[in-house]
This record gives C-alpha cells, sequence and structure tokens, in this order.
C-alpha cells in the first residue's frame, strides 16, 4: 500500500513538473527570464568553484541554460545549404558536437562579462503570429564605480512545431554566435571535407574556459 501511495505521489511530482516546464516554454519572455535568473543563482553559488576551475562554467550552462536551447536547429542553421549535402548520422553527429560548441561558447561569453552584477530585463515583448524573437537581458554593475556599466546581451528564441520557445542564438556586442560561424563553417565544408570542420568544431568545443583580460 505505502509503494502504490509513493508511486502516485511521484507520478504527481514528475506530471507538475512536466506542465510547469510546458507553461514556462509557452512564453519566451518566461523562457529568457527564468533560464536566465537561474543561471545567474548558479553562478553566485557556485562562485567558490568557479575561482578554482573556469571549466565549472560549461557545467552550469549544461544544466541550467541548455534545456532552453534548441541547439539542433542552431546547428542545422549553421550548416545552411550544405546541409543538403550531408546524411542523417553527419547531421545527428554535428548537432551533438555543435551543442558542446554552444556550451563553450556561452560559457565563454559569460565568464568573460560576469562579476556578480544585476540583472535587468526589458519589458515583456509580444509573441503572437511571429516564429522568432529577440529578447535583451542587461547586466548592470553594483557599485558606484560601475553602475554606468551596461552589457547587452540578446537572445533570439524560435517556436517549434510543439509550439515551444526555445534559444537559437547569443548575440554579445552586436556579434552573433550563428553568424559568426556561419560562413566560416559552410565554405570550410566545401574546400575542405565535412568530417574536417566536425573535428575543428570539437575541438572548439573541448577548449578550456580562460578568463581575458580587462583593459
Amino acid at each position: 500500500m505505502f509503494k502504490k501511495l509513493l508511486y502516485i505521489v511521484l507520478m504527481c511530482v514528475v506530471n507538475y513538473s512536466n506542465y510547469a516546464q510546458e507553461i514556462v516554454l509557452n512564453n519566451p519572455n518566461i523562457v529568457v527570464k527564468k533560464s536566465i535568473s537561474n543561471l545567474f543563482e548558479r553562478l553566485e553559488k557556485d562562485k567558490k568553484i568557479l575561482s578554482e576551475n573556469l571549466n565549472h562554467y560549461n557545467v552550469i550552462m549544461s544544466e541550467e541554460l541548455l534545456p532552453y536551447i534548441d541547439y539542433k536547429y542552431a546547428a542545422y542553421r549553421v550548416l545552411g545549404r550544405e546541409i543538403s549535402t550531408t546524411t542523417q548520422i553527419q547531421r545527428e553527429k554535428f548537432a551533438e558536437v555543435f551543442k558542446q560548441y554552444m556550451i563553450t561558447t556561452f560559457s565563454q561569453a559569460f565568464v568573460n562579462n560576469y562579476r556578480q552584477q544585476k540583472l535587468q530585463f526589458n519589458n515583456d515583448i509580444q509573441y503572437d503570429n511571429v516564429k522568432v524573437v529577440n529578447i535583451s537581458v542587461f547586466i548592470v554593475g553594483v557599485d558606484s564605480s560601475d553602475s554606468n556599466e551596461k552589457i547587452i546581451f540578446s537572445f533570439l528564441l524560435r517556436k517549434n512545431k510543439s509550439e515551444q520557445w526555445k534559444i537559437f542564438d547569443l548575440i554579445v556586442e552586436n556579434i552573433s554566435m550563428l553568424s559568426s560561424q556561419q560562413s566560416d563553417i559552410t565554405f570550410s565544408i566545401r574546400k575542405k571535407g565535412f568530417d574536417y570542420v566536425l573535428k575543428e568544431l570539437e575541438k572548439k568545443g573541448q577548449m578550456d574556459i580562460v578568463l581575458k583580460s580587462q583593459n
């Protein structure tokens, strides 16, 4: 009897969790606010670990941000027209490698800009009758010495066939992660082949996270 009751309770918890997640993904404003707020809370919680190991940023990104990222769409978008020259197995492999590349790229972007600042979100944007939205997050200084500092992270989200909104691109300092890679990747595929590009991208995804010197 106890086991049956415990099973029912666990199923209720799982179903509620899935329902809550579905509500979040149905609104791009909530997707960005929840994912980035959770991310910053985790960065603060793990700051001691991060001070000793910057690669821990990848762990945080994987656990806090990746559930809200459509890495497959991002990967296929980067392939552009060259996607027609690939097999399904190649596309699936590329998506997995690109997922790690996105995690590393997001980690590197945050490690160079995060210094325990505060978050500011834009007013909610309208998303009816559109498939893609751009939502900005402002990272502002907390000390009087840097109170005017404002770093803008822009997240591009798209609504998928399941009516869920997920992040597929990050824009920092007017540089799009996808756009900066697409031309290089498609050109390299044509000149050097898919396998070469895959290996190079895999190397980039495995690079250590480093803190760039602040001028």
